[in-house]
């Protein structure tokens, strides 16, 4: 579905990723971690064409990205970011349809299979009942699951979603991650930017490990759990733990004082 070909994006000097090379097959599902700075979000806005490289390519469908004119990209990707930019004055529906837009001819008014796509997707995100409220009406987790709403009425192949858990509750995380699952059953290919390593484990094929803008790690979970990488990413003292009924283990952190001094300071503990 989607290909980087030794990949860089520089700062000024400071390199931000460094030759990230991987591919996501159609329907399979990426959970993208790593230690804060590590370049996760500049990698997902790379994949969805909205970052520059200052090497690299990314390939999608086997076209190179930036030979897509963007309403022909946007009816094959989606991006969630991690702070989305919409006007607090529209409705949660306006919101969603808004994702109809770049199938439509200019002037052209949304159709009722734009409104039907619009509600479904509100209504598997249990966003319908809040269809008349404005987003500043609304609180952070619900707001974030009318964002969901609307990026799967776009009806992508291929979903990137940075931090889509952020705002929620236990309960609203799982749900939304099940939901990811169940789509990607209907064919969905999707990558996410995602904190908690627990679950990303659970709802993700495979996990991509970032440390200092290079891929410290790509494989099955249950393999990058038992990778002493982990714990180097992270600076953190790392046991796992076999749950019943669950396949992969799960991580317990123990902070190390000196890991954790040497991390944020960049010095060795006294």
């Amino acid at each position: 579905m989607i290909r980087l070909q030794q990949v860089s994006v520089m700062s000024g000097k400071d390199p931000v990723l460094q030759n990230v090379s991987f591919h996501l097959g159609k329907g399979e599902s990426l959970g993208i971690i790593g230690p804060n700075g590590a370049g996760k979000s500049t990698l997902l806005r790379v994949m969805g064409g909205h970052q520059p490289m200052d090497r690299g390519e990314v390939l999608v469908e086997g076209q190179s990205i930036a030979s897509f004119h963007r309403k022909e990209l946007a009816g094959r990707l989606a991006f969630m970011p991690q702070i989305a930019q919409v006007e607090s004055q529209f409705t949660a529906y306006q919101t969603v349809l808004l994702a109809r837009y770049p199938f439509l001819k200019r002037w052209q008014m949304e159709s009722e299979r734009d409104q039907a796509i619009c509600r479904q997707s509100m209504e598997r995100t249990c966003t319908w009942h809040l269809r008349d409220r404005r987003l500043d009406e609304v609180s952070g987790g619900e707001r974030q699951r009318i964002l969901l709403a609307q990026v799967l009425a776009q009806e992508p192949q291929l979903l990137l979603l940075d931090e889509p858990t952020t705002y929620l509750d236990l309960f609203h995380q799982i749900e939304l991650l099940s939901l990811l699952k169940q789509e990607q059953k209907r064919g969905l290919t999707w990558a996410a930017v995602l904190h908690d390593l627990n679950l990303a484990a659970q709802y993700c094929d495979r996990l991509l490990l970032l440390r200092q803008g290079e891929v410290a790690m790509l494989d099955v979970p249950r393999r990058v759990f038992q990778s002493k990488r982990l714990e180097e990413a992270f600076g953190v003292q790392i046991t796992m733990v076999d749950v019943p009924n669950l396949s992969v283990p799960q991580v317990v952190v123990t902070p190390s004082n000196a890991g954790l001094h040497t991390k944020i300071s960049g010095s060795a503990a006294p």
